[in-house]
């Protein structure tokens, strides 16, 4: 009896000492709806984010990058809803009255105008790209985002959904714990991440090269995680408004869920664009387009 009480004094410090430790908060780099940017901590140890398939809890250390959709009032969505629907009109008024009012809204229309450009009703994928064109014109000095979804970047997996979270705890060296809204916050990145992408010129996803389209004869440098579920057109040489990172995967340059920097090269525009299908994606082909551009992954030693 007094041997196991003896042991029982002595395994409780033991149990208690080899309690799992909580994984060491990393420092992110945090971009903001005012275009600033700050380092800093999140607190929160996982982010919930509800996607097609069901809900998902991701815990923050697996986390690598987040982009985040703005965040819209209901009477803003259904003014969008209702004027991307009139794209698609037969009368020519009303297509351009909805082009003006959807350019009136700003940059919180165009992810769901560059989705519009993918309508099965070809009127409305016409009216979606010119559109489209006279956004990246009229907000030349924004960052626009094509994405209407959130999307959690890991080592393993590319997460599309919605963020459920209002807020996120965080802690500044300068400030100590605070509360950031989600509302305010644009994207986040590992600081160390950043700090690599920097040292190669590497620039976020731009989701597609329609901001680009105006340098041909340049080459960008992009952090990339290859998809299937964009819109391509062409075969190695793709219209500026295809998507990145479905076209990496298109080109063999990235597999699906591979993150890496990739070099894109633009191009001037072509006659016409070949469809093809390959490594799971199956490019769209097109007539005439002003602007082109080519995807190559970049060497190691080139870093």
């Amino acid at each position: 009896m007094r041997f196991a009480v003896l042991f029982i004094i002595i395994a409780a410090p033991l149990a208690i000492a080899q309690e799992p430790k909580k994984p060491p908060v990393l420092p992110m780099e945090v971009r903001l709806t005012d275009g600033s940017r700050i380092n800093l901590a999140i607190l929160d140890e996982a982010i919930p984010i509800q996607t097609p398939h069901g809900k998902l809890l991701v815990p923050m250390a697996d986390v690598r990058r987040i982009d985040l959709s703005a965040r819209l009032p209901e009477s803003v969505r259904k003014r969008i809803e209702s004027a991307i629907t009139e794209l698609g009109s037969s009368e020519m008024a009303k297509r351009e009255a909805a082009g003006e009012a959807l350019l009136k809204i700003g940059p919180p229309a165009f992810p769901a105008v560059t989705r519009a450009t993918k309508s099965s009703d070809r009127e409305t994928a016409i009216s979606a790209k010119r559109l489209r064109e006279q956004f990246l014109e009229t907000f030349a000095e924004q960052r626009l985002t094509s994405h209407d979804l959130d999307v959690i970047h890991t080592d393993d997996a590319k997460i599309a959904g919605r963020i459920e979270m209002t807020s996120l705890r965080v802690s500044t060296p300068q400030f100590g714990e605070k509360t950031l809204k989600v509302a305010d916050i644009v994207g986040v990145r590992g600081a160390a991440t950043a700090v690599a992408e920097e040292r190669v010129g590497a620039q976020p996803d731009p989701g597609n090269l329609t901001g680009y389209a105006q340098q041909a004869g340049k080459s960008f440098y992009f952090t990339v995680t290859g998809a299937v579920s964009g819109s391509v057109y062409g075969t190695d040489l793709y219209t500026t408004d295809s998507t990145l990172a479905t076209a990496a995967v298109h080109a063999g340059v990235l597999k699906t869920g591979e993150t890496a920097v990739i070099k894109v090269s633009i191009e001037p525009g072509a006659a016409a664009y070949g469809s093809s299908t390959r490594n799971g994606v199956t490019s769209y082909d097109w007539g005439s387009y002003p602007s082109s551009y080519k995807v190559s992954r970049v060497k190691e030693g080139n870093r």
